[in-house]
């Protein structure tokens, strides 16, 4: 594995624990949306993922040839909207309360919310971290080098 590849993992796994950011946020701010532009209620997101392999043709029969299919990063498949039941909650006096007095909220738990937050945080610094090491490891192996 050349040197470059692994900060193209370290930035791949960045961008995505970014977009997961981006989404948790968005998330946590319409936890109490009682409806979008549209009238209809907030549907909670998710990141799709999956492992980068590479795409050099190269690579891809050594990888074949040597049965190793090793991923290089990872890499975002898009937004997917989570299908999950409304929060009912009884408010008569909510403007978007039914006939009933009751009101539906996304299906979102800011706890977990906050949770994931932290998990994606983390994540993301140990990809800041990997990147760092490796780029001290590319100097020192430069320094040495240069003797």
């Amino acid at each position: 594995m050349s040197g470059i590849s692994i900060f193209d993992i370290s930035a791949s796994g960045m961008a995505l624990e970014r977009m997961r950011l981006q989404i948790e946020s968005l998330n946590l701010a319409n936890a109490n949306t009682t409806r979008t532009h549209g009238g209809k209620i907030y549907k909670p997101l998710t990141v799709l993922s999956s492992p980068k392999y590479s795409e050099e043709f190269g690579s891809i029969m050594s990888d074949i040839l040597d049965k190793q299919n090793v991923p290089l990063g990872v890499k975002i498949d898009g937004v997917k909207e989570l299908d999950l039941p409304p929060r009912i909650v009884y408010n008569p006096s909510h403007p978007d309360a039914d006939k009933k007095g009751y009101v539906q909220y996304p299906n979102i738990n800011p706890v977990s919310e906050m949770v994931n937050l932290i998990n994606i945080t983390r994540s993301f610094e140990a990809n800041v971290r990997s990147f760092n090491a490796a780029k001290r490891m590319m100097q020192t192996a430069m320094d040495i080098g240069g003797k």
